[in-house]
């Protein structure tokens, strides 16, 4: 795995991997180990820094976890802009009292209520604590609240 802007023209900060799947094998993949590689300065030589581990599916997203707590009510306190569970996304999940027709449009505003506030509060708390960083794109939740 290695930095997007390694390559031409990618712009971002996120990681590109590139794997080889045996199909003749049937089994249920658990975990995905991979190195992460940064280029020197002279972008001659790549320098491993370190192995990300990817969980599948033993973990609720924080997406899934997000859409647990919505509430359709008439009368919101307020919004969240919301967009997918990429940590890339931290700096555009806001609160605010007037979403943009955009926003509604695309899917991306949840509404903060009386019954869900803690809730959203606490999603708010967690996209903009975790550090993000290029190659720590997706969270999960380990454990309930």
């Amino acid at each position: 795995m290695c930095k997007s802007d390694t390559f031409d023209n990618v712009k971002g900060k996120f990681p590109i991997g590139f794997f080889i799947w045996n199909l003749s094998i049937h089994e249920d993949i658990i975990q995905i180990k991979t190195s992460i590689y940064e280029a020197d300065k002279n972008l001659k030589n790549p320098i491993k820094i370190g192995i990300k581990k990817f969980d599948t599916s033993k973990y609720k997203s924080i997406k899934n976890w997000r859409s647990s707590f919505y509430l359709f009510g008439k009368n919101p306190i307020g919004h969240m802009i919301i967009v997918g569970p990429s940590m890339q996304s931290n700096n555009n999940t806001f609160y605010t009292n007037h979403p943009t027709k955009s926003y509604i449009k695309k899917g991306m505003v949840a509404n903060i209520e009386f019954g869900n506030i803690k809730e959203m509060s606490i999603y708010f708390a967690i996209r903009h604590s975790v550090k993000t960083t290029w190659f720590r794109v997706f969270l999960c939740i380990k454990r309930g609240f």
